[in-house]
Formats: C-alpha cells, sequence, structure tokens
C-alpha cells in the first residue's frame, strides 16, 4: 500500500529546502528513493501520518483524481502549475 499525504505550502517549502541543503553538502541530486526518505522523516519530526492509503501506483492515482474533476499541482522552487486536469473531451 502507498501512503497518501496531506500537506501544506509550508511543509513543501521546508521539504524542498531541506532536499536542496542536502544535495549541496553531498554534491549531488538526490535520487527519488532518498528524496522519499527526507520527506517520510519531515512528516516524523511533524507529527504527520498519512491521511490514507492507495494500492493504485502513481499514475494511476493521478488519474483517478483527474477522472473525479480533481486538479493535480506541480509545486516547486519555481512556482506551481497545473499539471492534470480533466479536459471537455474527456467527459464522460
Amino acid at each position: 500500500m502507498n501512503p497518501i499525504w496531506q500537506t501544506d505550502l509550508e511543509t513543501m517549502m521546508v521539504f524542498f529546502k531541506m532536499v536542496n541543503k542536502i544535495e549541496k553538502d553531498f554534491g549531488k541530486e538526490l535520487n527519488r528513493a532518498e528524496r522519499e526518505f527526507v520527506f517520510f522523516e519531515l512528516m516524523k519530526v511533524k507529527g504527520q501520518e498519512p491521511c490514507g492509503h492507495t494500492e493504485l501506483n502513481k499514475e494511476e492515482f493521478l488519474e483517478e483524481l483527474v477522472s473525479k474533476h480533481k486538479k493535480i499541482l506541480n509545486i516547486d522552487e519555481s512556482g506551481v502549475k497545473i499539471i492534470k486536469e480533466k479536459t471537455k473531451g474527456e467527459e464522460k
């Protein structure tokens, strides 16, 4: 089962700053597993638990959300972008 997290923008900014600092200190880019570890440790420090779990992988979960008229946002250092959104042609 894959955890589902609900977090705020402030927490995500702390996460990105932590990752950037670690990458700078080690002189290499963290891979996905290493970034997940940093995220899980941050959530542990903040006392947050996953808000749910799913058997779907990331792509399947995003498609499920989009099918229910949810917008998927990409939040990073450069800002916020909508990366997935149901279009009129996809209406069922």
